[in-house]
């Protein structure tokens, strides 16, 4: 909620016409967008949270930190094509949400997508098993020696 709460009042403060998307890996929208006016108020500024940000909310998965095997395989993806690590509870859940709009097309058709990483990668380590089941033999060992 911070740093989405950040990136939207930076781009409204800044004059950028960029509409943030904001995927939710945890809570609802409800809740995040009172976070994100709390924020607003905070700093005594005049907009509304609803005006600066689009909230995701169905990426959550089945339950905080728990990881389906479609969502690993997206992350699986993305590394090996991009070299992008991302842990499979916050940001990686981000990352499939992105994947799954920009493969729908309608949100993101015709524009340029920057996702903003927002680190993060030792959930990794937890998700070993899962993962190396996933991963063809070769790299399995290599990754997770």
């Amino acid at each position: 909620g911070g740093s989405t709460a950040g990136i939207a009042i930076g781009l409204k403060l800044a004059g950028l016409p960029i509409r943030l998307h904001g995927i939710l890996v945890c809570d609802n929208k409800q809740y995040f967008f009172k976070h994100i006016q709390d924020t607003i108020d905070a700093l005594g500024l005049p907009y509304k949270a609803e005006d600066l940000v689009v909230l995701h909310d169905e990426y959550r998965g089945k339950a905080y930190a728990v990881s389906t095997d479609e969502e690993l395989l997206v992350l699986q993806q993305v590394a090996a094509t991009s070299a992008v690590l991302a842990d499979p509870v916050y940001t990686g859940k981000a990352i499939c949400g992105m994947v799954d709009l920009a493969r729908r097309g309608e949100t993101f058709q015709g524009s340029h997508v920057l996702f903003v990483h927002t680190g993060g990668f030792f959930g990794l380590y937890d998700k070993k098993e899962q993962l190396s089941a996933l991963l063809p033999k070769d790299t399995a060992t290599r990754l997770f020696p």
